[in-house]
């Protein structure tokens, strides 16, 4: 009978416990410090040899057990210990290369996207603290910054627009913003398209010296079908919302006669007759 030391002393002694304590690392390596790159290859490597090591070790153990007893039975349990370390090294190197690649200070995508929206419109209070002044396209993350503006400015009455118009959603949003804070609205330049229902939103609403009001149908950015949107249905939506304040039922059946390519800027005297402009 050989005097090797039994497979399961060399599983234990050799492999778990070693092999924990370089999971352990591992652990710290991939939660609480970045490696850095220059340490972790040298690293990998020498581990890759440690556990290769560790499996012959095993196996030189497991062949004087067979040779002296012919139990199988701790020699598979041995290899499914190995083949779970083995997958559990594997992927804690993975979590640590991921750690180590991670740069705190870089841009998430979602910041990215942030910014980028950000950047398509300006956003400001006008001195004196009363106004509101948005300029620009309508787009994800108005509605947010407004509301931080409302809060950081409890004197604000009303909201300026010089918008071409943007995303629909983000201005019904940003609408139902206004119209609930009671803010007025002034038109003081072009006020198109998504943009009305800004202004149509707002408790007094005035068109200012240069401002105007362009109306068209709506239609899809792109040549196919978004989520099934129906830009007819979208349309009687907003057409509804103009109505609720206090629209005339003569400019809402024309106010999206327009395609979607062209514009209708009613007259100030149209728009204050049909109660589109209050004042």
């Amino acid at each position: 009978m050989s005097d090797a030391p039994l497979p399961g002393r060399v599983l234990l002694f050799r492999v778990i416990l070693p092999r924990a304590c370089v999971w352990a690392v591992l652990l710290t390596f991939e939660q609480v410090w970045r490696l850095p790159m220059w340490l972790f290859w040298p690293l990998l490597l020498a581990d890759g040899l440690f556990l290769l090591g560790q499996a012959r070790w095993f196996q030189h153990s497991a062949d004087n057990h067979l040779s002296g007893h012919g139990s199988q039975a701790t020699i598979w349990g041995g290899y499914l210990v190995l083949l779970f370390a083995a997958l559990g090294t594997a992927a804690l190197w993975w979590g640590t290369y991921l750690h180590s690649q991670y740069d705190p200070d870089a841009d998430n995508f979602a910041e990215r996207m942030d910014r980028m929206h950000a950047e398509m419109y300006h956003l400001t209070v006008a001195p004196g603290g009363q106004a509101l002044v948005f300029k620009g396209t309508i787009t994800f993350g108005l509605i947010k910054k407004a509301q931080g503006f409302l809060e950081k400015n409890p004197t604000l009455t009303r909201i300026e627009l010089h918008s071409e118009g943007g995303h629909i959603y983000e201005a019904r949003g940003m609408a139902q913003l206004i119209r609930k804070t009671g803010l007025d609205t002034e038109a003081t330049g072009p006020c198109n398209s998504a943009c009305t229902l800004l202004f149509i939103a707002g408790q007094n609403r005035r068109l200012g010296p240069e401002g105007s009001l362009g109306f068209h149908q709506y239609a899809l950015e792109y040549d196919t079908d978004v989520l099934n949107l129906d830009p007819a249905a979208e349309q009687v939506r907003d057409r509804a919302f103009f109505a609720e304040r206090g629209v005339s039922q003569d400019f809402l059946e024309r106010m999206y006669d327009s395609p979607s390519t062209g514009l209708w800027q009613p007259t100030r005297a149209e728009l204050l007759a049909a109660g589109v402009v209050t004042e």
